[in-house]
């Protein structure tokens, strides 16, 4: 096999079989290691023929074989293997007793590891890693079928596919020493396990008993049953490997995992990730491009992640250093009218995040970025997408002021008000938080119109200092707090100010309490919370 490997690519898939029947009556270990060392030859020269016979059935070489964690062995690596040497054999001490197996890769990756050095570990997988990548490229959920006719065991055994790469990968990975052969290829691996989350989050394990044989490379697997924490699995193998522990940790603190794999979450779930990805220094510009493309794409779910990914990425200024900032804006500002809800709410959070990422560009564009998120409020249909363009234009407003807000801060004020009685906590909350900021950010020209709109909101604003939600009581709290100067009742925004430790009960109990003073005849205050200039009133 030394000398003629390279000439043999179409028995590949024979002399494996012979291998697969061979190796159960194998009794010295001496000649098992034998042919373990001819499937690691085969595999450095015709890794794609290996992959695909591996990946038809549970290979019994793997009982033969230990597959050490990423921490096991203290020894020393081997020296370098070059075209041309003879590989050398695993040790004794890494062929235990038969046993458990951790996956039809597991013999191959062992026996690299013992037997590739710096250059030989890194060209082999390298090289494997590819040829895995590119199958599970080729066999992605957008790709057309082609053919509607195909059985239903048919169909069920080609959605298993992506499963068995995706866990290739992860064991192969997992099997690894050094973290150098993966890393350089982190900007094409996270784009294609990215993609294979996207495309199994809130998916069921096809269930067909006919597709066992394509099943036994999963047994056993913690994830049998959902092959969207298999892809997840398999992403924080590859993390594992290239990033600091503690980045990890922050992963599992935030709950990035669960939320990835929650469909309700999965966006928010994307987010956290580009946010410790972005720590981390592992966001680069090929995957920026990969992901581009995914704003357009059919999947309604890759546009959800590239949405997402996209609005984490909009707080740091890398899209400037990449000169890609502009037309990323520019495809967020179309996809506020994306199909997807979810896509239209990212949409609306990428364009608020702008205020940290790239203040001067939003100041420029200004007016395309406040009309596009006052139109968000209009679709009452997806809460989420009012209650994201709320908080998005809180963030902006508070960015331009007032005066640069220009005549959009009538309408902005008009419509935020009519969401004080929305069902939707998330929704009321927004709202008292935009509202506040308003307040907080009317200029001269707005303040006659302004206190003339708190002469129909305040009632509603002191209602909901006892909102049965804590955010939106709490927003509603800041809310009336800014508004106070503008109807002149000097005594309730003190009393906001100082008693910030009463329950809502108490409050909303102490605010009236000051309402009724103000409203006192020769009392300190106006007669009535409305005193909009050149009116008078009571309350």
């Amino acid at each position: 096999m030394e000398t003629t490997a390279l000439l043999v690519c179409v028995q590949v898939p024979e002399i494996l079989s012979i291998i697969y029947i061979r190796m159960p009556t194998m009794q010295q270990d001496t000649l098992r290691h034998f042919l373990l060392e001819a499937v690691s030859l085969l595999a450095l020269y015709h890794p794609g023929a290996v992959i695909d016979s591996l990946l038809q059935k549970q290979l019994p070489m793997d009982r033969y074989v230990h597959c050490p964690g990423p921490t096991d062995g203290q020894e020393p690596p081997p020296a370098p293997w070059r075209p041309g040497e003879r590989l050398a054999l695993p040790r004794a001490s890494q062929v235990p007793e038969p046993g458990g197996s951790r996956g039809n890769f597991c013999s191959l990756a062992v026996t690299l590891r013992s037997c590739g050095g710096s250059w030989g570990g890194k060209f082999f997988v390298d090289h494997f890693l590819r040829v895995l990548m590119e199958k599970l490229k080729n066999l992605g959920s957008d790709q057309p079928r082609t053919s509607s006719a195909k059985p239903e065991a048919d169909e069920e055994e080609a959605a298993l596919e992506p499963l068995k790469m995706t866990r290739a990968i992860s064991v192969v990975v997992s099997a690894l020493r050094s973290p150098e052969a993966v890393q350089h290829l982190l900007p094409e691996l996270l784009p294609v396990l990215l993609k294979q989350i996207s495309a199994t989050v809130g998916k069921e394990m096809p269930s067909s008993p006919l597709s066992t044989r394509g099943k036994l490379f999963l047994k056993g697997h913690a994830s049998d049953d959902n092959p969207c924490r298999l892809s997840l699995e398999t992403l924080e193998a590859v993390l594992r490997t290239c990033l600091d522990g503690k980045w990890l940790w922050l992963l599992r603190k935030q709950g990035a995992w669960a939320a990835l794999e929650d469909p309700r979450a999965h966006h928010d779930g994307v987010c956290l990730l580009t946010g410790v990805l972005l720590r981390a220094g592992t966001i680069s510009l090929p995957l920026v491009l990969v992901l581009t493309r995914w704003l357009d794409a059919p999947s309604a779910n890759l546009r959800v992640t590239a949405a997402a990914f996209f609005a984490e990425l909009m707080k740091e200024p890398a899209l400037q250093e990449w000169r890609c900032l502009q037309p990323i804006a520019r495809a967020l500002l179309e996809k506020l009218r994306d199909s997807s809800s979810t896509v239209r709410q990212m949409a609306a959070r990428g364009l608020g995040n702008l205020v940290s990422g790239a203040p001067e560009k939003l100041r420029k564009h200004k007016g395309a970025v406040l009309e596009a998120l006052r139109r968000g409020l209009e679709d009452v249909a997806a809460a989420e997408v009012v209650a994201e363009s709320l908080l998005a234009l809180a963030k902006v407003v508070t960015e331009l002021k007032g005066k640069a807000v220009g005549s959009t801060f009538r309408d902005i004020a008009r419509a935020t008000k009519g969401f004080f009685d929305a069902e939707q906590a998330s929704l009321r909350s927004a709202a008292f938080t935009l509202y506040g900021v308003l307040a907080a950010s009317a200029t001269r020209r707005w303040r006659s119109f302004f206190t003339e709109e708190l002469g129909s909101t305040w009632a509603s604003l002191v209602l909901h200092l006892r909102d049965p939600d804590p955010g939106a009581s709490m927003a509603c709290q800041g809310a009336l707090r800014l508004c106070a100067p503008f109807l002149g009742l000097r005594r309730v925004r003190q009393g906001l100010a100082v008693n910030t430790r009463l329950s809502a009960a108490e409050l909303l109990g102490d605010v009236c309490s000051q309402l009724v003073r103000s409203c006192a005849p020769g009392r300190d205050g106006a007669a009535g919370p409305s005193p909009a200039p050149g009116e008078g009133g009571s309350g």
